[in-house]
């Protein structure tokens, strides 16, 4: 489950917006819509919505609140099963800004629009990085 898409956040050269997502509105949007479906047992939840975070700006925080209020609205972090989607440029992965997080339970690139991206070497840099977390290619 996709919570929002990333043009809630910020908008860029495409997305209709609005950008309503701080981190506060985004962790009370999480806890709300983690608790919505805390009792599905089948719910993989993507942060990120097809935007990267930018550099100088909150949006780093904005996704980290908002999964730490998913997890509370689903009331622990064993019970979920999440990852970030970003888009298909620079390191093309979540690992780039939430490797660390306890919330990031695999790392996700994505390389649908970009054919001839050399998707073994962004697989490669995440299977070295620790702590060691599976890969998909969403």
């Amino acid at each position: 489950m996709l919570p929002t898409w990333g043009d809630k956040v910020y908008k860029d050269s495409w997305g209709k917006g609005p950008e309503i997502f701080t981190p506060a509105a985004a962790f009370n949007f999480g806890k709300w819509i983690g608790g919505r479906f805390k009792n599905k047992t089948n719910i993989i939840w993507i942060n990120g919505g097809d935007r990267d975070p930018r550099e100088h700006s909150q949006d780093v925080a904005t996704w980290r609140a908002m999964a730490k209020g998913v997890t509370e609205g689903i009331g622990n972090m064993e019970n979920t099963l999440m990852s970030f989607h970003p888009q298909p440029k620079g390191t093309g992965s979540s690992s780039q800004w939430f490797q660390n997080d306890d919330w990031l339970d695999f790392n996700m690139l994505q390389t649908g629009h970009c054919r001839n991206t050399e998707v073994w070497e962004t697989i490669r840099n995440d299977y070295y990085r620790a702590p060691a977390k599976p890969v998909l290619n969403g």
